[in-house]
């Protein structure tokens, strides 16, 4: 009898570890690639490298937005019909800054919801 208060809260812990890796595995991420600095008013592209593991039919990436501080820049969005099945996929937007810019970017899971990041760039 002793043997089970033991095992019983340990296969529990297991279990918990297990269910939260999956839970968190399935956010969307988007991480920013874009140069450091640029010239003023030059044209530059801003790659946004997306991850989400395990899309299907009723589990996607929904959209994905690029802000420069609050000021949404550029918005992707999928539904049932386009969504991206591939692990790793990226979208470019290209734009011209005249300010040094705080860029951040999101991307969301329509179950799971989602993370980002950002970057600053440096217009000199």
């Amino acid at each position: 009898m002793g043997w089970r208060w033991i095992i019983l809260p340990c296969l529990a812990f297991v279990l918990l570890l297990a269910a939260s890796g999956i839970a968190s595995a399935d956010r969307a991420e988007a991480h920013i690639d874009a140069p450091d600095t640029v010239r003023p008013g030059e044209s530059v592209p801003i790659v946004l490298n997306l991850h989400h593991e395990d899309s299907a039919l009723g589990h996607y990436v929904n959209s994905v937005k690029l802000y420069d501080g609050d000021r949404l820049l550029k918005e992707w969005t999928y539904d049932r019909s386009n969504f991206k099945k591939a692990e790793e996929w990226s979208v470019t937007y290209t734009g011209s800054f005249d300010k040094n810019t705080n860029l951040r970017a999101m991307a969301n899971c329509n179950l799971h919801g989602g993370d980002g990041s950002s970057k600053s760039i440096v217009v000199r």
